[in-house]
């Protein structure tokens, strides 16, 4: 049950739920299979109608995908900013005197 929660709920980083992200629809939809083309009983048509379908599936799949890549280069930049305001680079130099943490080596 927190698993389907967590995949259900609308990112703030990513402006989209997980399992949209993954199976291209949202939990609550559900989908509607032939039976025929369970038992491989297809004719022409259905063939041609099942590749149109690929093809829009393929398409919409890489929208999602560049919009994904959008919103990380997004984030990326707002964390990346915010970081660089509280942090403060130093420079040293040979012959400067630095205290260690010896947990941390």
């Amino acid at each position: 049950m927190t698993e389907f929660v967590y995949n259900n709920i609308v990112h703030s980083s990513m402006k989209i739920t997980l399992f949209f992200v993954l199976y291209e629809q949202h939990s609550c939809i559900l989908l509607d299979v032939k039976n025929d083309v369970s038992r491989g009983k297809t004719n022409a048509a259905d063939q041609q109608e099942m590749n149109s379908a690929a093809d829009q599936c393929l398409k919409r799949l890489q929208k999602m995908q560049n919009q994904l890549k959008e919103h990380l280069q997004d984030i990326t930049t707002t964390q990346t900013k915010y970081h660089n305001q509280k942090h403060k680079f130093q420079i040293y130099v040979i012959e400067d005197k630095i205290l260690l943490i010896m947990k941390n080596l």
